[in-house]
């Protein structure tokens, strides 16, 4: 599962992709842009318990009350030349009304999901300096901010990028997911769909990662710790046959 979670959960619906690895594909069960209240995701969870990881890119792990995680000076210090620099967390700000990673975090648990330890497994993924290595990219796509085109110039070109992986090679088991990608339909969009369509387009890449971690947890790097919090990322664009999930 990859989850392109909404830090306020009553008013901001997240990005939820479900996928299984087969052979030398990533088959795209379900994508969704949708409210994710912790509620919500436990009875997820409950309903479908054949989800070995999560990937979510959402700060997880948060025990500083005040600054940023060490994780994220990390990942900046490496992206923020790129585009890819990380948003400053700390547990003061999350614990105001409405903000749900931790409580999100705690319902994984709850489930019997471990960060970065199998058989259920959770870890915390970030899409820009993740396209910014699988895409092989000088700087990460812009795409969430500026006029309508802007917006939907960078998703087309996200999207492009991301139907050209391999090893594994994304694959939809139904037409109305694969839409997400479409150049033709991003350009039709209108309103709040544009947006919807950028968080399912942020939980396939959290999906991809989720993937590639299952597959190898060690073509990554890990900035930060279990116990100040984390971030993974992927080394580079999985291109060879050696990359296929077992």
């Amino acid at each position: 599962m990859g989850i392109d979670l909404a830090w306020k959960s009553s008013k901001y619906p997240s990005g939820l992709a479900v996928g299984e690895a087969c052979s030398d594909a990533l088959i795209v069960e379900t994508v969704e842009s949708r409210v994710l209240a912790p509620a919500d995701l436990r009875g997820y969870l409950r309903d479908n318990d054949d989800i070995s990881g999560v990937a979510v890119d959402a700060p997880l792990i948060v025990p500083n009350t005040s600054g940023s995680r060490p994780c994220e000076k990390m990942v900046t210090s490496k992206y923020g030349s790129r585009h890819g620099g990380a948003n400053s967390s700390n547990a003061v700000r999350l614990s105001q009304d409405g903000y749900q990673p931790l409580a999100i975090n705690a319902v994984l648990e709850e489930s019997g999901y471990r960060h970065l330890l199998a058989p259920r497994w959770i870890l915390e993924c970030f899409p820009l300096p993740t396209m910014v290595e699988l895409f092989d990219l000088p700087t990460a796509i812009k795409y969430k901010k500026g006029n309508v085109a802007d917006k939907k110039v960078g998703q087309a070109l996200i999207a492009e990028h991301i139907g050209a992986l391999k090893f594994p090679a994304l694959k939809f088991n139904e037409p109305e997911h694969a839409r997400v990608l479409d150049p033709s339909y991003i350009r039709s969009l209108r309103g709040k769909a544009i947006k919807a369509n950028e968080d399912k387009i942020d939980a396939l890449i959290c999906l991809y990662v989720a993937a590639l971690y299952d597959q190898n947890p060690t073509n990554g790097v890990r900035f930060g710790d279990l116990i100040k919090g984390y971030i993974w990322i992927p080394k580079g664009r999985p291109a060879t046959r050696s990359n296929t999930p077992k």
